[in-house]
């Protein structure tokens, strides 16, 4: 989409043809699911660490209820930059997650510079700016030339971090040939070091599609696809903050999803997998009630490629149309279950609404542009789902009023939550 060509031009959702179809056969080890189960552990325990952060913040008041939480769409936000860059980066620490002075200071600069570049990829969307104007309109706006410099720090940082374990493995692998040493190395995952060879010379202009494993390609194309990361882990921030939020305004919802979980034996002590998140039925109800009810993106766009007439409007070739998701998530001629498309009901992907059409539900897109990390995005939603039901509830606070704010992703306006926890460990 044009939209994103400004931002990071070498990102998937920016390109287009040959080059489109390149990249998406290097990238597609990393997220398709069988790639899922290797980081389960590892993404449990960084669920773990902010879940701990905030039992730090109670530890003070013996009565949970004291302890206001304000700051959930932040918290939200740290926690899916650091699962989805972590996964897909060799583990990299982004060091966001913590009350430590330095911690908040990075994470609050990642979140201020990703929600300007959000604010303003909808200015261009919304208006519908030609790529030309979005580039001027983009370098007049100090805002964004902030973030762009707070985002080009933490990216280049990650970047050198994974072309350093890159030169690491090749002297390793090395050094196993000259001793003859034929035994292969097991990894339990692959990230972006293992799809391609980071190039620090090579021009984007000479990136060739190979299909060969570790294509060699600019340093230039791993910084976007880096970039592009951190805007899919802001997108998917919004389902966890309404999660959070629809849980504390339904306990009724937030007790059925931890009747599943006595039902199925999964207590504090099962070691969770995606087999035995796959199972939980009534937690894939409420991942997709709360992508139906609150999408995380405003609209999708698609660009026309013959000629055609929706409606006895002419559209041609090269035609944009935009799809606000409200008119499919919210339309009563599609979801049928009797409290009506307006009303948070999970319950309705048991029965009435099971068999939904499939473009109805369009948060990740669909067709050949389709979200390409919507099942990385999904494995975490469901995991911290699972999580935060085994080890605490959230309750309804003042200031707990809901409404959203959309700039290219829609957050809670107002998010105040109490949390008790089950475990009755305030550490």
């Amino acid at each position: 989409m044009h939209v994103f060509r400004p931002f990071q031009p070498n990102g998937l959702e920016a390109l287009r043809g040959r080059q489109h179809r390149c990249f998406a056969r290097i990238l597609y080890p990393l997220f398709r699911k069988s790639s899922m189960p290797q980081h389960t552990d590892f993404a449990v325990e960084k669920i773990d660490e902010i879940i701990t952060c905030w039992q730090e913040r109670m530890k003070d008041n013996t009565n949970s209820k004291e302890t206001i939480h304000t700051d959930m769409k932040d918290q939200m936000v740290v926690l899916a930059f650091h699962l989805i860059i972590s996964q897909l980066c060799s583990g990299y620490n982004l060091q966001i997650i913590g009350d430590g002075k330095e911690e908040r200071e990075r994470a609050n600069d990642m979140i201020v510079s990703m929600a300007s570049v959000a604010e303003h990829a909808t200015t261009i969307l919304r208006y519908s700016m030609p790529e030309t104007i979005a580039y001027i309109y983009l370098q007049l706006c100090p805002s964004y030339r902030r973030a762009v410099r707070v985002m080009d720090k933490v990216t280049n940082e990650i970047v050198d971090y994974l072309s350093h374990l890159q030169q690491q493995q090749q002297e390793h692998h090395e050094l196993k040939q000259q001793n003859n040493d034929l035994t292969d190395d097991f990894e339990f995952s692959k990230s972006l070091k293992d799809v391609s060879f980071i190039d620090n010379n090579q021009s984007v202009s000479n990136t060739s599609d190979s299909n060969q494993e570790n294509t060699k390609l600019p340093r230039k194309v791993i910084y976007d696809w880096i970039l592009s990361s951190f805007g899919g882990g802001y997108d998917a921030s919004a389902a966890y903050a309404w999660f959070i939020f629809y849980m504390s305004k339904y306990p009724n919802v937030q007790e059925n999803i931890k009747r599943e979980l006595r039902e199925n034996d999964i207590n504090l002590t099962t070691a969770l997998t995606t087999e035995i998140v796959s199972q939980l039925v009534y937690v894939d109800c409420v991942l997709k009630e709360i992508l139906r009810h609150a999408p995380i993106i405003e609209a999708v766009t698609r660009q026309v490629v013959q000629p055609d007439t929706v409606d006895n409007v002419n559209l041609s070739v090269g035609d944009r149309v935009l799809f606000p998701l409200y008119s499919f998530h919210r339309n009563k001629s599609i979801w049928k279950h009797p409290a009506g498309p307006d009303a948070f009901v999970p319950e309705r992907f048991l029965n009435e609404d099971k068999n939904y059409p499939p473009q109805a539900l369009l948060t990740f897109g669909g067709g050949l542009r389709q979200c390409f990390g919507q099942h990385l995005a999904q494995f975490h939603l469901k995991l911290f789902f699972v999580r935060t039901m085994q080890r605490l509830s959230f309750h309804d606070a003042p200031g707990n009023d809901g409404g959203e704010v959309h700039n290219i992703t829609g957050l809670p306006n107002n998010l105040a939550v109490y949390i008790t926890f089950e475990d009755n460990q305030i550490s």
